[in-house]
């Protein structure tokens, strides 16, 4: 009995030691040659707020290297108000005339440097011109928001700033459930911080998240409604606090609501070069992309006459 008692151990001992070294020489291989995150955790926390779920984490810093593919490193810092942006005075200021950004990672700078994002770019086109008025674009985007909780950021967050343009950049999975970025997949949640420290755990599980993600984006399940109630929202926040509102947008499935709610006019399209112009690993906009984003929205603000004389 003694024998056999000692050969387990002995089995177990070797096969225990053996995965050891297996897993050591995956996370060595991985930490050579796997170098993206599992994702903006670093910088996103969970939302008090109701149906936000998540949100930016203020004064919090990653360097982003791409989540389901290798991007080249991104310095994503976080300002004290909670924004990817830099600090901006609550209370507007005279001659100030501004201008709010909502919608999800692509309109955040998802692989880009600050100054590169098309909101940036546009707050350096309009102040270009030298007509007196200081014009401040703010970035409210936050990766993973669908439309409903742009909608409660602009309720929630925004009104304090006194903007006088709101400006949805609308992507066509903006109608899916929420992506939540702090843990893709629920059992996430349960897990020691000491798995997101390994970079095997992170290839590993953004494997099994993109699959799970490109399901997703094959339904359209709940999320139709939910557009449906925030454009709805949007309306109303709109015509009780005299804001003006643009989509900027392409996709179809938005058409037909905005229709129903006499807001297709104040629909801005993209110029057709955006849509090569992204990374090809993951398809967000490149720092070009965001270039065209910028320009196409200074010409339709300047066609429509609509900027603060």
């Amino acid at each position: 009995m003694r024998k056999k008692y000692k050969k387990f151990w002995f089995r177990f001992s070797a096969i225990f030691l053996a995965l050891l070294i297996c897993l050591i020489v995956l996370e060595s291989f991985c930490r050579q040659k796997i170098v993206y995150n599992l994702g903006l955790k670093e910088v996103i926390r969970h939302s008090d707020i109701d149906n936000l779920f998540h949100e930016l984490k203020p004064n919090s810093e990653v360097i982003f290297t791409g989540q389901f593919v290798e991007l080249a490193p991104t310095r994503i810092k976080i300002s004290s108000q909670g924004i990817r942006d830099y600090e901006y005075a609550v209370k507007k200021g005279d001659n100030v005339y501004r201008i709010i950004i909502l919608g999800d990672s692509v309109a955040f700078g998802w692989g880009v440097k600050l100054e590169d994002t098309f909101a940036k770019y546009l707050e350096r086109l309009l102040n270009s011109e030298g007509q007196g008025k200081i014009y401040e674009v703010i970035n409210f985007a936050v990766p993973g928001y669908n439309m409903l909780q742009e909608v409660i950021t602009l309720k929630e967050k925004c009104l304090k700033y006194e903007p006088d343009l709101v400006i949805f950049h609308v992507v066509g999975n903006d109608y899916i459930p929420l992506f939540n970025h702090i843990y893709p997949m629920p059992i996430f949640k349960f897990l020691p911080e000491f798995f997101f420290n390994s970079r095997f755990f992170r290839w590993l599980a953004t494997r099994v998240v993109f699959d799970k993600e490109k399901d997703l984006l094959n339904q359209m399940e709940k999320g139709m409604r939910d557009v449906e109630i925030a454009v709805r929202q949007v309306k109303s926040i709109c015509d009780k606090n005299m804001l003006q509102v643009l989509f900027y947008s392409d996709v179809g499935w938005l058409k037909p609501v905005l229709e129903e709610y006499d807001l297709m006019s104040w629909v801005i399209s993209p110029d057709e070069r955006v849509y090569k112009a992204t990374f090809k690993e993951d398809k967000h906009a490149n720092a070009y992309g965001h270039q065209l984003i910028g320009e196409r929205i200074y010409d339709d603000l300047k066609e429509r006459g609509i900027l603060g004389s």
